[in-house]
């Protein structure tokens, strides 16, 4: 007697690194999804202990139009944001800070599910 065993849904994601510098804005590469759940991972070294904060905002189909929101990380700290039920599609992120000449950098991690 042969039984079948029922195994767990298995979700596909998919993942890269990033480095990053810059001085007031830089563009992430663009990856493809399917809908589901984004996270971003990022930590990043400031050299101006009066401006200790950057944002990530994340995008699909690379046009300002199509933003799903701004998130404020702190330099230094490792840090984790996720965007929730979000629909297949292509999208970007948009590394942001004050414009006050200082360059920051660091890395990070995305993480998507795989289409």
């Amino acid at each position: 007697m042969v039984m079948a065993v029922a195994s767990p849904s298995f979700a596909a994601t998919g993942s890269f690194p990033w480095t990053a510098s810059f001085k007031v804005g830089l563009d992430s590469r663009a990856w493809t999804q399917k809908a589901g759940n984004t996270t971003i991972t990022a930590k990043m070294s400031c050299n101006d202990p009066m401006n200790d904060t950057y944002y990530i905002e994340l995008y699909r189909n690379e046009t300002i139009d199509d933003s799903y929101g701004r998130t404020k990380y702190t330099c230094g700290s490792n840090q984790t944001y996720t965007w929730t039920l979000l629909p297949s599609g292509t999208y970007h992120f948009h590394l942001s800070k004050a414009n006050d000449g200082v360059t920051i950098s660091g890395n990070g991690t995305v993480t998507y599910p795989s289409t």
